[in-house]
């Protein structure tokens, strides 16, 4: 790829992480279904229900991994989105790009918040591979008055 062409994702061993909670779940859930363990209906419920959101977490790790995908190709940025149609955009389509720090227990997360003109909103986070390298591609192409949180004019 030239230079100024690049791929922003998530690793892939977000997907094993993703893979490895949902194989687990099945297996305990095929345990606790035939050991006869819970009697009350409610405590099946409260199961099942649990073990459903767990699963579509798992399910949606491995989503995001393998199929959300920003890329960039010098001025022209493709969105790649989970379920729904890629779209493309411009560099001057954007009408403002937000930086949102966080300070947590193991560092600072952070992420930027791009709204375009076609009222499209795209989230790239700094645990994402080549995230710093679109950061510094957005901060060198966008005006500065359309930047909120960047360099001067931090909020």
């Amino acid at each position: 790829m030239p230079d100024n062409s690049f791929v922003v994702m998530y690793s892939k061993f977000i997907a094993v992480i993703g893979t490895a909670l949902d194989i687990l779940l099945i297996v305990m859930a095929v345990g606790v279904t035939f050991s006869q363990q819970m009697t009350s209906i409610i405590s099946v419920i409260i199961f099942y229900g649990v073990f459903g959101l767990s699963f579509f977490g798992g399910l949606y790790l491995v989503l995001v991994s393998v199929r959300h995908k920003i890329i960039c190709k010098g001025k022209e940025i493709t969105v790649v989105p989970i379920a729904a149609k890629p779209f493309t955009f411009l560099l001057s389509d954007i009408v403002s790009v937000v930086r949102e720090r966080k300070a947590t227990h193991y560092g600072e997360r952070e992420r930027i918040v791009i709204r375009t003109n076609g009222g499209r909103r795209i989230i790239a986070s700094s645990i994402q591979i080549s995230y710093s390298r679109f950061l510094k591609t957005i901060e060198s192409n966008v005006s500065g008055e359309r930047l909120i949180g960047f360099g001067d004019n931090r909020k």
